[in-house]
């Protein structure tokens, strides 16, 4: 959990949840029956995906689930794993690494953005790291899938 000096720190050792839409191309299963999660569950428009800090979810994976749309399933990451994520710029070189800081918002003092260090301001970086977020993040709760 946070620091007292700052609470808006996110410990590395800290499990972070990213519910994710009732969507089948969101998980697939490769031919070898493995668990593939598209990075397209990391989608946001501001490229700083939500997450919730588990250590404040009550009820685990399930409240995370609860605040989204019904049916929708839950990804786990950890905080240092997140850390461990970079990207370079092909054409300027620069190394952009992905963060986590909590953003507590009125309905939800659980939350928390993935960001980069610098900002991602590219398209191209932000999809490398949507990838590298899809590898490392394990399935908690399935959706419920609409047939």
């Amino acid at each position: 959990m946070g620091t007292l000096e700052n609470p808006q720190s996110v410990a590395d050792d800290e499990l972070l949840y990213r519910a994710i839409r009732p969507d089948a191309n969101l998980l697939t299963y490769d031919d070898d029956g493995s668990l593939r999660i598209s990075s397209n569950a990391f989608n946001d428009a501001s490229r700083r995906p939500s997450v919730d800090r588990a250590c404040l979810c009550s009820d685990g994976p399930k409240e995370c689930q609860m605040r989204f749309a019904p049916g929708s399933g839950v990804l786990s990451l950890l905080t240092a794993d997140v850390r461990a994520i970079s990207a370079t710029h092909g054409v300027t070189g620069i190394v952009y690494c992905a963060d986590v800081e909590a953003v507590p918002i009125p309905n939800n003092a659980t939350h928390a953005e993935i960001y980069g260090k610098p900002p991602f301001d590219t398209d191209k970086v932000f999809v490398r790291i949507k990838h590298s977020l899809a590898r490392i993040a394990q399935l908690e709760l399935g959706p419920t899938l609409q047939m």
